[in-house]
C-alpha cells in the first residue's frame, strides 16, 4: 500500500535524481561509505572524498587494514575528525563481523545514529525505516506546516509521527532517497522552488512566501571564542610537529606545538621572551606573527602564528621533527594545511 506523497515523491525521483557515484548500487559498503562522508557535508564536497577512499580502499578489509594515519589524511579538511576514528572503527567490526543485516545491527556500529543506519538499512536491505535527516525534516515541516521547533524533541517527534502517516510504500530506500533529494534541490532553505515541487498541491505551504515561515528552529548557541599560540620551528630540512591526543580538536592530528590561552588580552600581549625555548632564539630577528581566523560549527579559532627558523633541529619541549618531505603523508589541520599551501618556500616546494 502507498500514498499519494510516497507515490508523488517516487515517480518524480525517477525523473529528476541526480547521477551520484554511490547511486544505484547495491554495495553496502559503497552506501554505507556516503553517507558518513555526507554528514554534515554537501555532497558537492563529499563527492571527491568519496573518489578518494574508493581509490585508496576498494573494499571494507582494505579500509579496516588501513593505518588510521592514512584514514584521517585522505579525510583531511572535512572536519569531525571523531567521524573518521569511528569510520575505522566501524570498518572493522565489519571486515570482522560483515554487514549488518537490520536496522538495529547498523545503529550498533560506531558513528552511526538513527539517520544512517535508517538510510543504509532502506536502501540496502529494503528494510522500511525512515531517514530523517536535516532535508527531510525540512520537506516535512513544511508539508504539515509544523508549529515546532523542529531541532527539539517535540518538533522531531511531530515529524516522525508525520511520517508515519506518509511513509507508506514498497520502496522505502527510494522514497528516502527521494526526500532527500528534494530538500537538497527544490524545497530548499532559501528560496524554494515551489512551483518544482510534486507535493506543491498537497503541501500545508506551497509558496515560497509561506514555506519562509518553516521549519521553526531553536537558534543555535553562538560559537566560543578560543585562542591560540603556535610555532612553526623550521630549518633547511625539518619541521617541529606533535600529533594531539584524544579529547580536543584535531585529535589524531599533527599540529603545531604551542599553547592555549585564555583570553582575548593574553592573545594579544603574548610574549616570546617568557617561553622555555627563548634562549634557542635569543638574537635571531623573529618576523611578526600571523593571525589567522578559522571556523568551526561550535568554535571560532584565533590563531597567532610565528615562523621561527633555526639553524638545526634542537631540543625543545614538545614534539618531533619531521622531515619536509614527510609533510604531505600526514595528517594536519586545515588551518596549517592551507598555511603551508600558501609558503611553499617554507618547506622547500
Amino acid at each position: 500500500m502507498s500514498t499519494p506523497f510516497s507515490e508523488l515523491l517516487i515517480h518524480w525521483f525517477s525523473k529528476n535524481y541526480r547521477e551520484l557515484p554511490w547511486r544505484n548500487s547495491k554495495n553496502p559498503y559503497y552506501i554505507w561509505l556516503s553517507e558518513i562522508l555526507l554528514q554534515q557535508t554537501r555532497v558537492a564536497q563529499g563527492t571527491p572524498y568519496f573518489h578518494r577512499f574508493i581509490a585508496a580502499f576498494p573494499t571494507i578489509q582494505d579500509l579496516a587494514n588501513a593505518p588510521e594515519e592514512q584514514v584521517f589524511k585522505l579525510w583531511q579538511g572535512l572536519g569531525y575528525y571523531n567521524r573518521a576514528r569511528n569510520l575505522h572503527a566501524a570498518a572493522k567490526k565489519i571486515a570482522h563481523q560483515g554487514f549488518p543485516t537490520s536496522y538495529q545491527a547498523w545503529l550498533a556500529l560506531p558513528g552511526v545514529g538513527p539517520y544512517t543506519a535508517a538510510a543504509v538499512a532502506s536502501i540496502y536491505l529494503n528494510e522500511h525505516v525512515p531517514a530523517i535527516d536535516g532535508n527531510v525534516l525540512r520537506v516535512m515541516a513544511r508539508f504539515m506546516a509544523i508549529p515546532y521547533e523542529v531541532n527539539q524533541a517535540e518538533g522531531f517527534k511531530a515529524v516522525s509521527l508525520a511520517l508515519g502517516t506518509h511513509f507508506k510504500t514498497n520502496q522505502p530506500g527510494t522514497l528516502n532517497e527521494a526526500m532527500m533529494e528534494l530538500g537538497a534541490t527544490v524545497c530548499t532553505p532559501k528560496q524554494p522552488q515551489c512551483h518544482l515541487c510534486p507535493l506543491q498541491a498537497l503541501c500545508a505551504c506551497g509558496t515560497p512566501e509561506k514555506a519562509a515561515d518553516y521549519p521553526r528552529k531553536k537558534p543555535k548557541k553562538k560559537p566560543i571564542d578560543r585562542y591560540l599560540i603556535r610555532y612553526f620551528f623550521y630549518t633547511e630540512n625539518e619541521s617541529l610537529w606533535l600529533r594531539r591526543a584524544k579529547g580536543d580538536i584535531w585529535a589524531g592530528l599533527y599540529d603545531l606545538p604551542g599553547q592555549d590561552v585564555t583570553d582575548l588580552n593574553a592573545f594579544q600581549h603574548h610574549n616570546l621572551d617568557k617561553e622555555p625555548f627563548a634562549h634557542l632564539i635569543a638574537g635571531e630577528p623573529i618576523s611578526k606573527p600571523e593571525e589567522i581566523k578559522h571556523q568551526l560549527t561550535h568554535q571560532t579559532l584565533y590563531i597567532k602564528l610565528y615562523k621561527i627558523n633555526l639553524p638545526q633541529s634542537s631540543p625543545l619541549p614538545w614534539g618531533q621533527w619531521m622531515e619536509h618531505h614527510q609533510l604531505p603523508t600526514l595528517a594536519l589541520p586545515r588551518p596549517f594545511a592551507k598555511w603551508l599551501e600558501e609558503h611553499p618556500t617554507l618547506i622547500g616546494e
